[in-house]
């Protein structure tokens, strides 16, 4: 596979990264900012994929997401868009599945389950096992899967993950944008001590919620 995740598990056998992660600019600046919406109000924007092992560890082993919110005030939008540069042909086919969840707000419904299927059963390989396994997750019928499907709302929202990837040209996931600008350095999360990692990138990510 050409394209690839950042390898946050990797990190733990890079000593001399390690000795300096506190030394390493947490964040990096954006020239194009890209907002969730246009309000511009204070949010954090974390990029992935279902098919990035490292994006499933940040999901099920240090729940990365779930900590950055408990330590955010609950006025800061917090929203995930998924890409389309990993997972072959499946990639834009999971991208389209995961603007129908946030069409119809079940992302954390549904996020671990497609997680698992894909990343430990492995029994997501083609459009319609994923679709099978969204609509389990979330409950739903085949019939109101399709109709999302087909709707504007959600075809804009498709559209709206693929412009933000493109405008910050990005080639790797896990990643973390701040407030449109701020990308969160993944390199610069101290990753020492496993258990420490979650609360690593909420310090971070509190931190530039508050930068102007």
């Amino acid at each position: 596979m050409k394209n690839f995740c950042f390898f946050l598990a990797g990190i733990l056998l890079m000593f001399n990264t390690l000795v300096h992660a506190d030394n390493i600019q947490k964040y990096n600046i954006l020239s194009k900012p890209v907002y969730i919406d246009s309000s511009k109000k204070p949010q954090v924007l974390e990029f992935f994929s279902f098919f990035c092992p490292h994006c499933y560890e940040l999901e099920s082993l240090y729940h990365v997401k779930d900590t950055i919110k408990k330590n955010l005030s609950k006025d800061v939008k917090i929203k995930r868009y998924h890409v389309d540069f990993i997972g072959d042909d499946l990639g834009p086919i999971a991208t389209h599945a995961w603007a129908i969840a946030m069409v119809l707000g079940i992302e954390d419904k549904i996020i671990l389950n497609i997680f698992d299927d894909v990343q430990k059963k492995n029994i997501i390989t083609d459009p319609e096992s994923l679709k099978q396994a969204f609509i389990k997750a979330a409950s739903i019928s085949s019939k109101d899967y399709d109709t999302a499907w087909d709707s504007f709302i959600v075809k804009a929202l498709v559209a709206q993950q693929q412009k933000a990837t493109l405008d910050i040209d990005l080639k790797g996931v896990p990643i973390f944008l701040v407030n449109g600008k701020y990308m969160i350095n993944n390199h610069a999360i101290n990753v020492t001590n496993v258990n420490h990692i979650a609360n690593n990138y909420a310090k971070v990510a509190k931190f530039l919620i508050k930068k102007k």
